[in-house]
C-alpha cells in the first residue's frame, strides 16, 4: 500500500508496518510532535492494522479488517464531536524537522466513524470522505456531517472521489457521477447520472477535476478538466463531460491521478505521465503522454496533488514531484522538488490486494 494526499503519504511496509511521512499541520500524520517529517516514520497505536488508507487534503480515512473505519486529521474532529476517540501515539522515532506550537493532542485524535460497518472501500477528495460498503451502498459525508447514503446508485463495486463529486463503477462496467460534473464551473448542481458512453470500464480514478478511466481492452480515457492538458490531448473544449481516449502505443493496467496531470501503468512495468506538476520545470508539463525515465519493472503506480509514487518489482517505492513537506520520504536540497524518480533507502511497500478496486467480474445486463 502507498497512498498519497495532498501534501503527505502513508505506506505499509512488507512486516505490516504503516508508516507516513510529509505535512502534519493538521495532524494528518497523527502525531502531536512534527510539523512536518521528511522521513517515512512508523505510526503507532490505532493507525496500525488498516486493510486500507485514503487521505484527503489535511485528513485521513482508514479502513479496517472489521469493515469499520478511523477517521483522522483536521476533520477528524469536525466531522464527528461527538464520537468515542482515542490519542493517536507519537512516531516510534523522534526525527522532525520542526514542531508544530498550536498543534495539541485534540487536533491528533483518530475516531471511529459512527453509522458505518462492513466497509469494503474507502475515497477521499480534498475535503470529503466516501464510502462503500459490502451491499454494495454509497455512503459520503462532508465536514460537520454524519454519513449519508447516495440513494440511486446499486450495484457498485468501486468509488472515487474529485473535488465536488464522485464517481462509481458498477459492476456492469458503468460509471455514474453524483455532485457536480468534473471541470463543470457550475458547482452548486448536484446530480446523479450515469456517463454517457458505451465504454466498459474495470477502474476509475478521480482527482481535482478531472477523472480517468480504464476499460477492458487496456485503454485509457480521461474526462473533466484539461486547463493543463491533464486529459492527455491538446483537443479542445477545455472540459470534457464525455471521455476520450488518451493515444498510448500499449496496454495499460493502471490508472492514477494528480491534481493537474495523470499517470498509467503498461503491461511491461513501464510509467506514462501527462498534465503538468505545479512548482516544477518543463520536464513535467506534457500535453501528451510521455515515458517516465529511469523506471522498469513497476507493479504499481499512485499519487498525491502533486508528487507521484511507484512501486517496482522488488518492493522498492520510488517517488518524484514537489512536497515542501517531505512527503517524497526524504529532504530536497530544490525548495522541495524532485525532477528524477528515486527510490527511497531502505523502504519496502507490501502491496496488499486492497490497493486497486476494479471490476472483478462484470457481464452487461
Amino acid at each position: 500500500m502507498a497512498v498519497g494526499g495532498d501534501d503527505f503519504t502513508f505506506i505499509m511496509d512488507i512486516n505490516d508496518n504503516i508508516l507516513a511521512a510529509g505535512c502534519n499541520s493538521e495532524g494528518q500524520l497523527g502525531s502531536v510532535e512534527f510539523v512536518r517529517s521528511c522521513n517515512f516514520q512508523v505510526v503507532k497505536s490505532s493507525l496500525q492494522g488498516l486493510k486500507q488508507i485514503a487521505l484527503g487534503a489535511d485528513h485521513g480515512l482508514g479502513l479496517t479488517y472489521e469493515g469499520t473505519l478511523k477517521c483522522w486529521g483536521c476533520a477528524s474532529m469536525k466531522l464527528f464531536p461527538e464520537a468515542e476517540s482515542k490519542v493517536v501515539c507519537e512516531f516510534e522515532n523522534s526525527h522532525s524537522q520542526s514542531v508544530q506550537e498550536n498543534l495539541t493532542e485534540e487536533d491528533c485524535l483518530d475516531y471511529t466513524v459512527p453509522g458505518l460497518e462492513n466497509i469494503a472501500q474507502i475515497s477521499c477528495s480534498s475535503q470529503s470522505c466516501s464510502a462503500l460498503d459490502e451491499e454494495r451502498h454509497v455512503w459520503n459525508w462532508k465536514p460537520h456531517k454524519n454519513p449519508k447514503r447516495i440513494e440511486g446508485l446499486e450495484n457498485i463495486c468501486a468509488i472515487s472521489a474529485g473535488e465536488g463529486y464522485l464517481h462509481a463503477l458498477d459492476v456492469y462496467g458503468s460509471v455514474w457521477m453524483y455532485g457536480n460534473s468534473p471541470g463543470s464551473y457550475l458547482k452548486n448542481s448536484i446530480c446523479l447520472k450515469k456517463l454517457d458512453t458505451s465504454i466498459r470500464f474495470v477502474s476509475v480514478q478521480s482527482r481535482g477535476d478531472h477523472s480517468i478511466g480504464l476499460d477492458d481492452l487496456g485503454q485509457v480515457w480521461c474526462w473533466g478538466s484539461n486547463s493543463e492538458w491533464q486529459l492527455g490531448t491538446r483537443q479542445s473544449p477545455t472540459s470534457r463531460e464525455i471521455p476520450i481516449k488518451v493515444d498510448l502505443p500499449v496496454e495499460i493496467t493502471q490508472v492514477a491521478c494528480g491534481y493537474y496531470f495523470s499517470l498509467a501503468l503498461d503491461i511491461h512495468g513501464h510509467v506514462w505521465f501527462w498534465g503538468m506538476m505545479m512548482n516544477s520545470s518543463d520536464k513535467w508539463n506534457y500535453s501528451l503522454p510521455s515515458l517516465v525515465e529511469g523506471l522498469e519493472s513497476i507493479k504499481r503506480i499512485s499519487c498525491g496533488y502533486n508528487h507521484c509514487l511507484a512501486v517496482d518489482e522488488n518492493l522498492r517505492l520510488w517517488t518524484w514531484g514537489y512536497s515542501e513537506s517531505g512527503a517524497l520520504g526524504r529532504v530536497s536540497s530544490s525548495r522541495g522538488l524532485w525532477e528524477a524518480p528515486q527510490p527511497v533507502p531502505g523502504l519496502y511497500v507490501n502491496l496488499c490486494s486492497a490497493d486497486i478496486s476494479r471490476v472483478k467480474s462484470a457481464g452487461r445486463g
